[in-house]
């Protein structure tokens, strides 16, 4: 809103325009929705570091609900990351529990810690500049440090929803 007024243009027409640059028109429009009232809920700054988009990965056998993968261009000031979400089995769960995922991805967002993007002899390693990788974090790292930032944030009944739906396979 603030940057909205700042710019005399309606919070509408602002969310509009941020909805068609944050978002691939393959999403479909509940996980705009839900992605943007995520998006929305945390706290300024949390990706200053960072540049994200939302697109819709390949049904095809999905491992998860959604991932986060940075692009492989960094920027020396901002990453640029991609978040997939996989509608074959979002759309299974509540608007509460999708709101979880997504916190979750946004958090691993927010975390700062890079994931693998090569394998050598069976360990993942993580470019840190052009040309120079170090080892990356544990996966277990990964996932605990996003779930702690989304329950931070304030996520915990959408973390409870998503925890009942999951282990219960059904929708909720």
């Amino acid at each position: 809103r603030k940057f909205a007024d700042e710019y005399g243009i309606s919070f509408e027409q602002y969310m509009e325009t941020w909805t068609g640059a944050k978002f691939d028109q393959s999403v479909p429009p509940r996980y705009k929705r839900l992605g943007s009232e995520v998006a929305l809920a945390l706290p300024e700054g949390w990706d200053d570091h960072a540049e994200w988009t939302m697109g819709v990965g390949s049904d095809e056998n999905p491992r998860c609900y959604a991932c986060v993968l940075p692009e492989e261009e960094a920027g020396e000031l901002v990453y640029p990351y991609m978040i997939w979400v996989y509608p074959s089995l979002m759309d299974r769960l509540s608007d509460l529990a999708c709101q979880w995922v997504l916190a979750h991805e946004f958090a691993h967002i927010a975390s700062k810690l890079r994931c693998g993007s090569i394998v050598i002899k069976g360990k993942p390693y993580t470019s840190v500049r052009e040309g120079h990788y170090v080892e990356a974090p544990d996966k277990n790292i990964h996932e605990d440090a996003a779930d702690k930032i989304a329950l931070a944030w304030g996520f915990d009944r959408e973390m409870q929803a998503f925890l009942i739906e999951d282990s219960a396979g059904t929708e909720g």
